[in-house]
């Protein structure tokens, strides 16, 4: 048994799966602890490292 893999094109619409990072930065840079909550963000610590290394280029 071989493994051929033939290029094929993806399927469905990739252009729709790119982010804008930049509303996607001033998204996260806005969420309060009760908006993150529910995603399993318990601790306002955790938050604050999210939010710096967003303000820091970092994601």
């Amino acid at each position: 048994m071989t493994n051929n893999i033939d290029m094929q094109e993806p399927e469905g619409d990739m252009v729709g799966s790119y982010l804008n990072i930049e509303k996607f930065h001033e998204w996260v840079l806005c969420l309060t602890l009760d908006d993150v909550r529910e995603g399993g963000i318990e601790h306002r610590s955790t938050l604050k490292q999210l939010k710096d290394r967003v303000g820091e280029g970092g994601l």
